[in-house]
Order: C-alpha cells, then structure tokens, then sequence
C-alpha cells in the first residue's frame, strides 16, 4: 500500500547515494500490544521474527521476512479480491465482537462497584 510504494519509491532515490530502503511487512507476532501470547504456525514469536527481519536486511526493498508470513501474503495475493476481503471482513467481526464483549463487562463491573459505593 502506501508505505510499501513510498519505501520502493524512495529506495530507487537513494540508490545513487548507495543507501537501500527496506519496507518490512509482518502479519501477527506475539506480542502484549498485539494480545497474543502463543505462537503457532502463523503467528511467530517476537525473537522468531526478529531473526528474520534482520537476516533479511539489504535483500528486497518490500518484505515479509518471516516465511509464514510470507506464505499467508503470496496466498491473498493469489485469492480473488472478492474472497480476501470477504475472509477478512469476517475476522475483524469477531475481533469486533469479542471486543465489544469485553468492554460490556467491563462497564457492568463498574457499575457493580458503583453501586457499592454508594
């Protein structure tokens, strides 16, 4: 997308200049920000990642350099927009949906707490 366009972009301008600009493209690792606690497959750990990001340093300007990764952007891709967009859609639902949940509890808790206050 953008970020990837401009880092190719800016990449060809400083060639001459003998600097390379790197876009680097994870999918999910294990991480407190991203809430995920176990890796799996698809989802590497932090040290993981980070091997694979710096042994791809200096190589393709735009990379996902851990190989699931890599693997799961070549696959959607490959798919028809229509069915990524679709899978995607409903991901972010029950991502959504889960959070949503959550926040729900959260305010019904506050409120038990308020109403023992008072």
């Amino acid at each position: 997308s953008y970020i990837a366009m401009f880092s190719r972009t800016l990449n060809v301008e400083l060639a001459k200049s003998n600097i390379h600009v790197q876009c680097q493209v994870p999918m999910f690792v294990t991480t407190k920000l991203a809430k995920l606690k176990k890796a799996s497959l698809f989802v590497a750990t932090t040290q993981a990642y980070a091997r694979a990001a710096v042994a791809a340093i200096g190589f393709e300007t735009v990379v996902s350099p851990y190989w699931s990764h890599a693997l799961q952007i070549w696959l959607l891709t490959t798919l028809p927009e229509w069915f990524v967009a679709l899978g995607t859609l409903h991901m972010h639902a029950g991502i959504r949906k889960a959070g949503m949940k959550k926040e729900a509890k959260k305010l019904a808790e506050e409120q038990q707490s308020g109403k023992k206050n008072t």
